[in-house]
């Protein structure tokens, strides 16, 4: 639905000039004020207008139109027209409201419209309002959360790390098995003092369990006794040891309690080669000519194969609807134009991040329009002093990453440490394969 506002430029005394704004149901959706006893709501829309005609609020470009034509001295009157399109570019014509502003029939389009180069040169952008980024929609339930796997216990430290660590305990090995053919000690003796140095075992009770293995008679394995090459190596051993074992131990935990989000795609290649979601934009829309025009085999292919041309949304809010009503729909807009309506809707919706650029959001007026200059001057008003970003508190419109996926915590089972118990159970097998020999 459309609406022709009537301005009356007051400054010009008997001057009159007609000019008509037009606002789109994906803008009408987003007035937040409740009905007042002398207002009447149109269909399909929580737009707000009184006995007048008068409008009362169309999302944050209802705000700043008050607060332009209050500085610039004008008064506005509406005319309903039915058309909810923004307009793209079919057969040589543009349609919905830069169609109409282009062909003279309107002078300025009161919704935030995405700045593009084609939409340009057709007519005349007001200075940047706000600054938007595309996300693809889906419902939260299509989106699985892959747990940990066993495997991922070498995880925390990467290849060349574990070889580090390898290579670190042959060294320390090697230079203890020297101290020790100094001491006549053997070289397993050597093997499992660095190793139980790594593992933070006291080098006290390790020389204890020496000395009752050889008697306290044996000087040789009195913990006072030890040289200083071998007490700097033990330090040394475990100092590796202790970092290693905190890094370590921070990185498993994190794997074993928390689950990552496997998203179905992450960007339109995947959402071609996946080919089971049907994607979907506004009609007559930026992102309709995006898709349409565009000369890429990638978007050609999913505009010809996985959008329905013929039955797409018409406005946003619908766009949304239709995540939570169908099956694998994808549905492709700013952060801006949807937020304020995710609270309405009967399903938990989430925002895909993908590969895709940020917009800028204007206001259109017809090509070389003189109120142009006036606009832009108060536009820049509202930013210095920081109004803009009271309108997207104010309308609700904060920040989507609040809606974007997370991590979710992960109970710990039994298999998440099998790999664990297999090491517990084979060394105890050895040991008692030893101890059969022995």
């Amino acid at each position: 639905m459309f609406f022709y506002l009537l301005i009356r430029d007051v400054a010009t005394g008997g001057i009159r000039e007609v000019y008509r704004f037009y606002v789109g149901h994906a803008v009408l959706y987003f007035n937040p004020y409740p009905l007042s006893k002398n207002s009447t709501q149109m269909d399909g829309s929580q737009l707000t207008v009184n006995e007048d005609g008068v409008i009362n609020d169309v999302f944050p470009a209802g705000e700043l139109w008050k607060f332009i034509a209050k500085r610039l001295n004008i008064s506005t009157q509406l005319i309903i027209k039915k058309d909810p399109s923004c307009g793209s570019y079919d057969h040589g014509q543009w349609s919905g409201m830069v169609g109409d502003v282009h062909e003279g029939k309107a002078h300025v389009g009161l919704s935030l419209f995405t700045m593009s180069a084609s939409r340009a040169s057709v007519v005349s952008f007001t200075t940047p309002i706000f600054l938007g980024r595309y996300f693809i929609f889906i419902r939260s339930d299509e989106i699985t959360h892959v747990g940990p796997n066993p495997l991922e216990l070498l995880v925390p430290l990467k290849h060349d790390l574990w070889l580090a660590v390898i290579f670190t305990l042959f060294a320390y090995t090697t230079v203890m098995a020297g101290i020790f053919y100094i001491q006549r000690k053997t070289l397993c003796d050597a093997v499992f003092t660095i190793i139980g140095a790594f593992v933070q075992k006291s080098g006290k009770n390790m020389a204890a369990d020496r000395i009752i293995r050889f008697g306290p008679l044996d000087g040789i394995t009195s913990y006072h006794q030890r040289i200083t090459s071998e007490q700097c190596l033990r330090f040394a051993a475990y100092v590796t040891g202790s970092v290693l074992l905190s890094a370590y131990s921070a990185g498993i935990i994190s794997i074993l309690t928390i689950t990552e989000p496997k998203l179905p795609f992450q960007n339109f290649a995947e959402i071609e080669e996946d080919g089971s979601y049907m994607l979907g934009v506004t009609d007559n829309s930026f992102e309709y000519d995006f898709f349409k025009l565009s000369q890429q085999k990638l978007l050609q292919k999913l505009f010809n194969h996985q959008m329905d041309i013929h039955n797409l949304p018409r406005s946003k809010p619908e766009g949304l609807s239709r995540v939570c009503t169908g099956t694998k729909y994808a549905f492709l807009s700013t952060d801006l134009s949807v937020q304020s309506s995710w609270s309405q809707q009967n399903c938990n919706v989430i925002a895909v991040p993908i590969d895709m650029f940020r917009c800028t959001l204007a206001l259109i007026l017809r090509k070389n329009s003189p109120y142009i200059g006036g606009m832009n001057f108060h536009i820049q008003i509202l930013r210095g002093a920081g109004l803009l970003n009271h309108m997207l508190i104010l309308y609700n419109i904060r920040d989507t990453s609040f809606h974007q996926l997370y991590a979710e915590r992960n109970i710990m089972e039994l298999q998440n440490i099998f790999p664990i118990i297999c090491v517990l159970v084979l060394g105890i097998i050895f040991s008692f394969m030893c101890l059969i020999m022995e």
